[in-house]
Order: C-alpha cells, then structure tokens, then sequence
C-alpha cells in the first residue's frame, strides 16, 4: 500500500512538469506538423491543403541532405571533443600536481561557455579572416603560409572552423560537470589502486571512468542536443 501510494504522490508531483512538457513541446511539435500539410501566405489567413507535398520537396532537395551530414558531422565531432577532452581535461586537472592550480584553469576553461555566442561569433570572424586574421598571421609567421585559408569561405573548411569555434566555447561547461562527478569518487579507492601499483592511466581507465560513467551518458545527452 506504501508503494503505492508513493507512486500516486510521485505522480502528482510530476504532473506540474508533465503538463508544461505537453504545453511547451508536444503540442508546438503536433501543430508545427499540422501547419506544414498547408500552404498560405504571410498576409493572408487563408489556407490550401497540400498534404505531404513540402515533405516530398524537402527530401528531394540535395542541400537538404547536405545539411543532414553536415550535422551529423557536428554532433559526432562535438562527442570526441568536448565531451572526450572534457574529460581528459577534468581527470588532470584533479591530479594532485594540477590541484592547486585547478581554480585558475577551472574558470579559464569555464569562462568561454557563459560567453554570448553573438560575442563568439564576431571573434572568431575575426580569428579566421583570410587578411587579418590571428589564426592566419600565425601560419605565416612560423612559415606554414600555404596553409592559409579563407576559413568561413570555403566549403572544406568553413563546417570544420564552425565546429572548432562550438568546442572552444563549450569543452569548459562539459569539463566542469566532470570535476564535480569526478570529486565525488571515494578517494579510497585512489588509494587502493596505488597500493596496487596501477599507473595513472589505469587508474584513469579502472577507477575515474567506471565511476563517471553516468556524467558521461548525460554528458553526451546535453552535447547532441546542442549538436
């Protein structure tokens, strides 16, 4: 009967959260799908049914697939990165030669994800111009001037430069919810695993990895979803 009757207390509590989600999500999604069997116009409020029609077009169209894959590019790239180095980053900075120096590197990694991302995008304008951009002028100053691009401009690299800006910004976001999850492992079982004679690899490997492992799954949630 207690079980029960915390299942309809839990319920209830949910239910606030439920109705806003039916609200705010499925209904918008259900009415979006609704308005796309129609066609009008801005100024006008009568509508034409047409049915599947703008489907048909939209999976016909070949920058329609381009920008799938190029998406799919995004969100797979973003995985490695933000959450991979994200993780690799948080596991050395919780070393004890990186721990005192952890506030400073914490909020340097941290502070480009509270950025606004208008501000983000006309520096990194700035960093990839073809004339006058930092990263650029550094290729020619250490002689690699062949490598230069205009990085935005050009279909091989402008998906590539756009994905790099999104890492810098978020990489310390995802980093940060890894210290904390990696602060709350039992510093036992550290000291276990150098009693026997791990190196940091392993304890990396054997002790940090198996214990975050819900932080990476929700990690991983969060990224594809700004993906």
């Amino acid at each position: 009967m207690n079980i029960y009757g915390n299942k309809k207390l839990a319920l209830l509590f949910l239910l606030p959260a439920l109705l806003l989600l039916l609200l705010f999500v499925y209904y918008p999604i259900a009415e979006s799908f609704v308005l796309s069997l129609y066609r009008w116009k801005a100024f006008s409020s009568e509508r034409v049914y047409v049915g599947l029609e703008y489907y048909r077009k939209l999976f016909s169209d070949a920058v329609f697939y381009t920008a799938l894959k190029n998406n799919v590019l995004y969100s797979a790239i973003s995985i490695v990165f933000q959450v991979g180095l994200g993780l690799v980053f948080a596991a050395v900075l919780e070393e004890k030669l990186f721990r005192g120096m952890q506030p400073f590197f914490r909020t340097v990694y941290f502070l480009p994800s509270v950025i606004s991302i208008s501000v983000v995008g006309l520096l990194f304008q700035l960093v990839y111009h073809p004339s006058i951009g930092l990263l650029n002028q550094g290729l020619r100053g250490i002689g690699l001037g062949g490598l230069c691009h205009a990085w935005l401009g050009e279909k091989n690299t402008a998906i590539f430069a756009i994905i790099a800006t999104s890492q810098w910004q978020y990489m310390g976001y995802i980093m940060l919810l890894f210290l904390v999850a990696i602060q709350k492992i039992p510093q036992e079982l550290y000291e276990a695993a150098e009693i026997d004679g791990v190196n940091a690899f392993q304890k990396f490997r054997y002790v940090t990895l198996p214990q975050v492992k819900d932080t990476l799954v929700m990690c991983v949630i969060i990224t594809l979803i700004g993906g």
